[in-house]
């Protein structure tokens, strides 16, 4: 597939927002216009999120603080969804619930990998928190939502396993800096605003030891081909197009944006498609990293 620069995708957008009369893109006109002149001669699948954040947050003027909110406010969202099924005892018909993480149980039977604290972000109702407790480590578990947290904890109690549950968002921890040499991200990462994704990469080097590690498992396109696909926009520019016209944070990621926005700072050990029990691609890519 051969990518446009950023200057020729942008005259696109503006394009089809004066033809069809798109308020959200006429509105949004001299955002893009700012993105057009700053990357012109980029090729859209060459531009980051590292870059053009800082880029749109000085010339819109927002900070971190003003970003966590919107994350604040997805709480009564995620809330809702376990509660729902909560209730009627179907937590496990969730999407994100229902698969069991085997590639978390390979890389805990390889020799070499034996971490010993370890902090999992976005733990949902607590499967992956428990089984790394099982394996024997001091596990701190995160989630936004309160009715998930109190479903992981009924059920570490329920295997009889110690683990150390959080409710808050993962920008407001308050935790030890160099505490950890895992941290475990199942499915948060692709939640969390373009806009912070730097913030999120410093709050990884924060809290994890030196060499320690990160192991990410994400959304990669396949579960959104004709948004991927028909646009020729490039991931980067999806995104944004994504969140400043119809609010969506939820994304994905392709194994070379996995690499601009995390390999300065790690080292890259896999990046691998998961594959569910028919042998085929499953939405997540896994990412094995290294803090240098």
């Amino acid at each position: 597939m051969k990518y446009m620069k950023v200057k020729d995708a942008i005259e696109h957008i503006l394009l089809f927002g004066k033809e069809y009369k798109v308020r959200t893109i006429t509105d949004s006109k001299n955002i893009l216009i700012m993105i057009r002149d700053k990357f012109a001669e980029k090729c859209v699948v060459d531009l980051s999120t590292l870059d053009l954040a800082p880029f749109l947050k000085s010339k819109l003027g927002l900070n971190d603080k003003l970003l966590n909110g919107y994350l604040r406010r997805t709480k009564s969202l995620w809330n809702s969804n376990y509660d729902a099924r909560y209730a009627s005892n179907q937590v496990a018909s969730l999407k994100w619930e229902r698969h069991t993480n085997n590639t978390l149980r390979n890389l805990f039977n390889s020799r070499r990998f034996n971490p010993k604290r370890v902090l999992e972000l976005g733990c949902g109702s607590g499967r992956d928190a428990i089984f790394m407790a099982q394996k024997g480590c001091d596990v701190t578990a995160v989630d936004i939502s309160p009715i998930a947290i109190e479903i992981a904890t009924k059920r570490a109690e329920m295997k009889g396993v110690k683990c150390s549950f959080v409710v808050n968002n993962i920008f407001d921890l308050k935790l030890k800096k160099k505490s950890f040499d895992l941290i475990l991200d199942n499915g948060c990462f692709h939640h969390v605003p373009f806009l912070l994704h730097g913030s999120y990469v410093k709050m990884i080097l924060e809290l994890l030891i030196a060499r320690g590690y990160f192991y990410l498992l994400c959304h990669n396109p396949n579960p959104y081909p004709i948004n991927y696909l028909s646009s020729y926009l490039g991931p980067t520019l999806t995104k944004t197009v994504n969140y400043l016209f119809n609010g969506v944070a939820e994304s994905y990621f392709t194994e070379k944006e996995i690499r601009m926005i995390f390999s300065d700072r790690f080292k890259i050990c896999r990046i691998s498609t998961v594959y569910n029990d028919q042998n085929k691609p499953f939405d997540y890519l896994e990412c094995l990293m290294k803090k240098f």
